[in-house]
């Protein structure tokens, strides 16, 4: 009986492995005394990346990681992107666009932001058209790669308390994207 089975890791990053194996072949799982591989914080962070990269206009992604790693684009600055995304029908990545491109000539877009939250706005717009760049150039693992390094998420994981742990897991998430 499946109900009869354990079967123990010492590093979390192995459960990816012993997941999939299990999902390929039908094998009905469950997870004691942790998180399924895909549902830690930092996996989703780095698919949420990655969505953001391929569907920018993805507002529950962007909502997501508009501020991690920290960039100073606080809880305030969001709601007020999200409320004019809302009002004006459009994804928060338009609005943070035009505010970003405003250049001062339609202030109603970003005069509830303070100029610290524009500069940082500024900064994330540029990261992220630098990792869309990538798309057609590179592998979904390069990107990968290059979405952990340019955004700074694994000095951000390094502060963690789990950092080991978490960044066992990245790399494991790194390794899946090879197969």
């Amino acid at each position: 009986l499946l109900s009869e089975i354990a079967v123990m890791y010492r590093v979390n990053a192995q459960s990816r492995a012993l997941e999939m194996s299990c999902q390929r072949n039908g094998i009905p799982y469950q997870i004691v005394g942790g998180v399924k591989f895909y549902q830690r914080k930092e996996i989703k962070d780095i698919t949420c990346y990655l969505r953001i990269i391929n569907n920018p206009h993805d507002d529950v992604s962007l909502a997501r990681i508009i501020n991690i790693p920290t960039r100073a684009i606080g809880q305030r600055t969001s709601s007020e992107i999200s409320r004019i995304a809302s009002l004006n029908k459009l994804s928060m990545f338009t609005v943070i666009e035009k505010i970003c491109n405003d250049d001062g000539q339609d202030d109603h877009l970003s005069a509830q932001l303070s100029s610290r939250a524009l500069n940082s706005l500024k900064k994330f717009m540029s990261l992220i058209s630098e990792l869309r760049k990538e798309i057609d150039q590179a592998n979904l693992s390069s990107i990968v790669e290059s979405v952990i390094t340019n955004t700074g998420y694994r000095e951000y994981l390094a502060k963690d308390e789990k950092a080991d742990e978490r960044l066992e897991n990245i790399q494991e998430y790194h390794s899946a994207t090879l197969e």
